[in-house]
């Protein structure tokens, strides 16, 4: 099976030690401007086989066939679910996997 893709934009944030780190990931250009956004980058969100050092976390709608929810921390995406992550994989919702993100579009101004 090949590995599930999407493709979304994101904006640049900054942590504390000043890394940069890509947050409200969403398809349309509309909800990226509902959050704030004055620049966003287009990326591609890959599954991974296995989580890796550094990568990010998104969760697969079985339903509508893409990824949501993508954050830099396993927890920032179960957070956005009511009860945990296995009562909606074992329900076939989707998948909570790990992912990785390559822009392949920007910045483009809002």
């Amino acid at each position: 099976m090949s590995a599930r893709t999407s493709n979304l934009y994101a904006m640049a944030g900054k942590c504390a030690d000043n890394k940069t780190f890509w947050s409200c990931f969403f398809p349309s250009l509309v909800q990226m401007r509902m959050c704030g956004a004055k620049q966003v980058h287009l990326f591609k969100v890959t599954e991974l086989e296995a989580p890796q050092p550094g990568c990010y976390w998104s969760w697969w709608d079985a339903e509508e066939k893409r990824f949501n929810h993508t954050n830099s921390h396993k927890a920032g995406v179960e957070i956005c679910f009511p009860a945990v992550m296995s009562f909606y994989e074992e329900r076939g919702d989707g998948l909570l996997l790990p992912v990785a993100i390559t822009i392949i579009e920007g910045p483009i101004q809002l």
